[in-house]
């Protein structure tokens, strides 16, 4: 299967991953795993060479495809929040929210830990030499370090490797996840329990009861089961909307920024703004 699980214990992996929980029966049935290749390419010629079935073949890669990039995406973006959230917590609290200080001391990490093809970084001794000016200094800076994280339109050139790769802080939006967001909130319509309904063949439930036995489930129990699914996949969503939008309000105001000011009061902002993602904590809830 393609979703896979965040290994961690912050609100927001909870979030993440109940939200591709409850994709769980789209996972199944659009994983190949009971394909041998030969079986693949027979079924791959097979819809290729019929106009009529074309898109199907097109609709099971498709969908395959999107589960990958929504299990990679969301796993990045995790990362990022927890990249950013320590690099603003080093630059405002170790440094005081002063970018040059951040920057010359990155610099000098940075060539102690990659090295450097420059003989200007180096004293004759071979001690790394201190700099302050600013083309010395630019590649380093706290803004240059949050391109790895944030998905924003920055177009300085000797810092593209540093622009995000896959999903960042405000590379998506939630409108781009809006078939995903609209299968959660739906999940109970692709119920095991509806869909072998339909087929003829109803599936017998079960739950626990006071004295620890399994008894079978009413109909009224189904139906208060997948209200209360509803309802808790109705916040999953909500949830998750919030978090990607403030991802892409932390971008707006990064993209705001310049990398030779301080900008204290909106990094601190900003900040703020991925504890709240990171902890699952928006101002609707409050």
């Amino acid at each position: 299967m393609q979703l896979r699980r965040i290994e961690s214990e912050t609100r927001l992996a909870e979030l993440f991953n109940a939200f591709m929980n409850s994709l769980s029966t789209f996972d199944i049935i659009s994983d190949p795993v009971y394909y041998s290749m030969k079986v693949h390419v027979q079924s791959v010629d097979r819809d290729l060479s019929d106009v009529e079935t074309i898109y199907s073949a097109y609709e099971r890669f498709e969908r395959y495809y999107q589960l990958a990039i929504l299990s990679n995406g969301l796993n990045q973006f995790h990362s990022a929040v927890l990249k950013v959230e320590k690099m603003l917590l080093q630059y405002l609290n170790e440094f005081g929210g002063n970018w040059k200080e951040f920057a010359i001391r990155n610099r000098i990490i940075s060539i102690e830990e990659y090295g450097s093809t420059d003989d200007e970084d180096f004293n004759e001794d071979g001690s790394i030499r201190y700099q302050e000016d600013w083309e010395s200094i630019r590649h380093y800076t706290i803004h240059t370090e949050l391109l790895s994280c944030i998905g924003a339109n920055y177009h300085e050139k000797k810092a593209k490797h540093k622009e995000v790769r896959g999903e960042g802080l405000g590379t998506s939006r939630a409108t781009d996840y809006s078939d995903f967001l609209l299968m959660v909130r739906n999940e109970t319509s692709f119920s095991p329990f509806k869909f072998f309904a339909q087929q003829g063949t109803p599936l017998q439930l079960y739950k626990e009861n006071e004295v620890g036995e399994m008894e079978p489930m009413t109909l009224a129990d189904t139906v208060e089961a997948e209200m209360n699914t509803d309802i808790r996949n109705g916040n999953i969503a909500d949830l998750f909307t919030e978090a990607i939008e403030t991802g892409y309000q932390i971008r707006e105001l990064f993209e705001s920024l310049s990398a030779d000011q301080d900008h204290k009061e909106e990094y601190s902002q900003m900040l703020q703004f991925v504890q709240q993602i990171k902890t699952v904590t928006f101002g609707f809830l409050h």
